[in-house]
């Protein structure tokens, strides 16, 4: 990912166990490239799937901007104003 190569850095994360060590990790990394790569649906999809199998990972404010820039991109209204008033909640203004 580092040097740019997206396509070959999804192909190995994607290779990761669920149950591995490092599973939260190639999650996230997997949520990183495709919001780097505009697949927003791809993006929603990997950040739920940290949320929910890797909760205390998936806890800082990057997860919830990821799913709001992604609800935005989609013109998905109703989960973009939910996950920005859950935000909110959890998080100060920054």
């Amino acid at each position: 990912m580092v040097i740019g190569k997206l396509d070959k850095a999804k192909e190995n994360l994607e290779l990761i166990p669920l149950r591995h060590d490092k599973s939260s990790l190639a999650i996230r990394g997997l949520a990183t490239i495709a919001l780097e790569t505009k697949n927003y649906l791809e993006a929603v999809f990997w950040l739920n799937k940290g949320r929910e199998d890797y909760a205390e990972s998936f806890l800082d404010s990057w997860t919830d901007y990821g799913l709001v820039k992604s609800y935005a991109a989609l013109d998905k209204e109703a989960e973009l104003r939910e996950c920005y008033a859950q935000a909110q909640k959890k998080f100060p203004p920054s």
